[in-house]
């Protein structure tokens, strides 16, 4: 398997992601987000949210603070994606983007005037894949009364 077609597996796997901005003050600031497409991808190019028109989230990125980095977790490994952000918050992108979960969280549907889009470009991604959660515990134990590092997995860099 490549290191990119890992990354898309860790992110395939999973719909949150922690998505990290920087606040006007310079601090970070991370929230949970639903991608709207995160299934049967063969590229990661970009990633979509949809996300209140006043999140802090959506007022960084309007702010011209527009570099996240996106956190994901899954039993597959971990994997850390940097990449620019934009938001729209045009009907038609709001449509495309909507799903039913969507709906749980903003009232009147796209059309109600409580959400954006926001599209995440991305640049590069670090991965850290187990094998699984077992075999790392087994690694660890074995490294306890061995002495030897754990073998925890393989980790790399990957341009997308």
């Amino acid at each position: 398997m490549t290191d990119t077609a890992t990354v898309i597996e860790i992110v395939e796997s999973t719909p949150i992601h922690l998505i990290t901005s920087t606040a006007e003050g310079g601090e970070l600031v991370s929230q949970p987000m639903t991608a709207q497409d995160h299934k049967d991808r063969d590229e990661l190019q970009q990633l979509h949210y949809v996300a209140s028109r006043q999140s802090t989230l959506v007022d960084n990125v309007k702010a011209g603070r527009t570099q996240v980095n996106i956190a994901v977790q899954s039993s597959e490994g971990f994997v850390s994606i940097s990449g620019e952000a934009s938001v729209t918050e045009d009907l038609a992108d709001l449509k495309k983007w909507w799903s039913k979960s969507t709906d749980m969280w903003f009232d009147g549907g796209p059309e109600g005037g409580e959400a954006a889009v926001l599209t995440v470009t991305t640049d590069s991604a670090q991965f850290w894949s187990a094998e699984s959660k077992v075999g790392t515990v087994l690694e660890l134990i074995k490294s306890r009364f061995t002495g030897d590092k754990p073998d925890a997995g393989e980790s790399e860099t990957v341009n997308l």
